[in-house]
């Protein structure tokens, strides 16, 4: 999997590259990243850090981005979890890179 760097708010991480020829890019790739959805993320990340939960869970995380971004820019442990291999391998490498309290699972694990 081709991937890019991208800067969101305070954060940056890796996501896959995207095919602009596709007429909806995003649904495309290996892994979902939709870039249109950065106010979105800053509307979440902006609640959070009025809010201050204890911690913060990205259910169906795909790339990881929301749940990367409450992490860093919030500040509060975080679990993402996606069923796409792909995407548990990229949020790994995105959390490990930026070193975040963050807890990433597969499928339906439970505890």
């Amino acid at each position: 999997m081709d991937i890019v760097e991208v800067t969101e708010g305070k954060t940056r991480f890796f996501v896959p590259k995207q095919d602009p020829h596709l007429q909806f890019p995003p649904g495309g790739g290996p892994v979902f990243y939709n870039p249109r959805m950065e106010l979105n993320r800053d509307s979440t990340v902006l609640l959070l850090s009025t809010l201050r939960p204890e911690s913060y869970l990205d259910a169906m995380g795909a790339s990881g981005v929301r749940g990367l971004r409450v992490a860093r820019e919030v500040g509060i442990p975080v679990t993402i979890n996606d069923h796409n291999p792909k995407a548990i391998d990229l949020i790994r490498g995105n959390v490990g890179t930026l070193g975040l309290n963050a807890e990433v699972t597969w499928g339906m694990q439970t505890r």
